[in-house]
């Protein structure tokens, strides 16, 4: 029980903001080893200087990238990513509404009584967005649902967890009804809105009002980690046939750094545009990814290895029965991906790259896709609004 508890509480606040001053750290020791060990020496013609150096170009170009990156990421680290008690009064947990009825709306708006209904796996019944020991927010909503009356065994099976349900997003820790969206992270030990994830490296969560801030500092910490890698690099090639030429190590260590950090943020950046434009959350994509192995699961277990086609063709089936996964089945797609971006970011082409003003969302307030009920439950083709069939 005493490791329990010590599990539910939050990280000390010196533990969560480690990582701050060590990228603090990393930040200001790059700038030593490029203007202090490169620029500077070349600058006073010292004879460790490397040949054939653009002193001007590089620390400019140097200084500026610097600069961005530092002012962005200062944005990120003082910018809350908003916190559901700001926005949630204190109440007691709702009662969930009675099986019977709740299955009985959801049948109703997923198509007649006599349709193949998909069943829910064991494993889907568990999946949603709550309270956690993990900090990603899930828990078992409702460990035995109603099974349909006719059941197709080679249907998809999508999760019917009704995930704007009150009774769902209430969070037994904060003692609030979340908005939707809004997940309890266990290192802050609170709710946080539109929650995406927790990053170590900026000190706090990444959610709704600093999310902009988080893909616009790893934009440029990209270009500064390509420019250091690439310019470090190609000033010791150009020079190593000096006969007076000796590798410095600080230099050995900067190219690490930077070759490291950049295919780190070159990928987070990567994925992160790509989940703004499908508007998703890192936790959201989770339960998409989660839902694709099952059904990579069922197929395997459906046909041999070898019957690829048929696989193609019973997920075709699957699509053209209910759509995409993370798009017609994604309770938050709209159908446009400029719509997405500038939920985010904002409709300031400035904004995009600048670390400026505030996010555009509130963190309560989302444009549902009509493709699910009213439980926040994704419903087949066949219960949608008549002009997205």
């Amino acid at each position: 029980e005493r490791a329990d508890r010590r599990r539910e509480q939050p990280q000390p606040w010196l533990a969560r903001k480690f990582t701050v001053g060590l990228t603090a750290c990393i930040m200001v020791y790059t700038f030593y080893v490029v203007v202090g060990r490169v620029c500077v020496p070349a600058i006073r013609h010292d004879d460790s200087a490397l040949a054939a150096l653009p002193t001007v170009g590089l620390l400019v170009g140097y200084v500026v990238l610097w600069i961005m990156m530092a002012w962005s990421y200062t944005k990120v680290i003082i910018t809350p990513p908003g916190y559901a008690l700001e926005v949630s009064i204190l109440s007691p947990a709702p009662s969930a509404p009675s099986r019977n009825r709740s299955a009985s709306r959801r049948s109703t708006d997923r198509g007649p009584r006599d349709a193949p209904v998909p069943a829910m796996p064991e494993t889907a019944r568990t999946t949603g967005p709550a309270t956690s020991t993990n900090g990603h927010g899930y828990r078992p909503i409702d460990p035995s649902p109603p099974m349909p009356a006719t059941f197709d065994p080679s249907a998809r099976q999508p999760s019917t967890v009704p995930i704007l349900r009150d009774d769902y997003r209430y969070c037994r820790r904060c003692e609030i009804v979340r908005p939707p969206r809004a997940h309890h992270c266990r290192a802050c030990g609170t709710c946080v809105l539109k929650y995406d994830h927790h990053c170590p490296w900026v000190g706090q969560c990444v959610g709704a009002r600093n999310h902009k801030f988080f893909l616009i500092f790893v934009y440029w910490a990209a270009l500064y980690c390509l420019f250091v890698f690439g310019s470090l690099v190609g000033l010791n090639v150009a020079a190593r046939h000096d006969p007076d030429f000796d590798v410095d190590p600080q230099h050995i260590v900067a190219i690490a750094l930077a070759a490291l950090f950049a295919f780190f943020t070159l990928t987070i950046g990567g994925m992160h545009t790509a989940l703004i434009l499908l508007n998703m959350t890192t936790v959201e994509q989770l339960g998409f990814r989660s839902q694709r192995e099952r059904e990579s699961e069922r197929l395997a277990e459906m046909f041999r290895w070898w019957q690829i086609r048929c696989k193609r063709a019973t997920r075709a089936r699957w699509d053209a029965e209910w759509g995409r996964i993370d798009r017609e089945g994604n309770l938050w797609w709209t159908g446009s991906l400029r719509r997405h971006w500038e939920a985010v970011m904002g409709r300031n082409k400035w904004t995009w790259v600048l670390p400026l003003g505030t996010s555009p969302s509130d963190g309560r307030d989302f444009e549902r896709n009509p493709r699910f009920d009213d439980d926040g439950v994704w419903m087949p083709r066949k219960a949608w609004p008549e002009g997205l069939r």
